[in-house]
């Protein structure tokens, strides 16, 4: 069937169908690809993680979405290892917690065991320096009353 364009039309015809052919190319190898990528990164950034990029054609955008899918399972894998670091941690400050309420439980009772029989030593001392004791025994008094009054007040900090 012979064309019914003018001929000086049919040059430009021929052009405007290889543009038209072209775009339909561009955008079944580029634009749509590239429209599917960034829904599945919407998707992914929304919390589907889950969501890939579909395959793709065999072409440099293919590769890039097959490059996304990767960098997507390594992210789902970074916050698996993230999440299970933040359990462990938290498994641990509450072991800690546990070892420094022991901890303050063993000295509050000990210092309080301690003191008892200090308070005792340091009463006894005292009264060993007012009485009439000989020199040397009145120095040995006095260093066990500063001995003691000391570890009382070390006991007491």
């Amino acid at each position: 069937m012979p064309s019914t364009a003018p001929p000086t039309l049919r040059p430009g015809l021929g052009i405007l169908l290889t543009l038209a052919l072209y775009v339909l190319m561009l955008h079944t190898s580029i634009l749509k690809p590239l429209t599917r990528m960034q829904q599945a990164i919407r998707r992914f950034s929304r919390g589907d993680t889950q969501v890939r990029v579909p395959p793709l054609p065999r072409n440099e955008v293919g590769q890039l979405g097959e490059k996304l899918n990767h960098l997507l399972d390594g992210v789902v894998e970074a916050r698996a290892r993230v999440e299970l670091q933040n359990r462990e941690l938290l498994v641990a400050k509450e072991e800690a917690d546990r070892a420094n309420n022991m901890t303050s439980d063993f000295l509050a009772t000990i210092s309080h065991e301690i003191r008892t029989p200090l308070n005792g030593i340091i009463g006894m001392a005292q009264l060993l320096t007012l009485g009439n004791l000989p020199p040397k025994q009145a120095q040995f008094s006095r260093v066990i009353l500063t001995s003691a009054e000391t570890l009382l007040t070390m006991i007491n900090d």
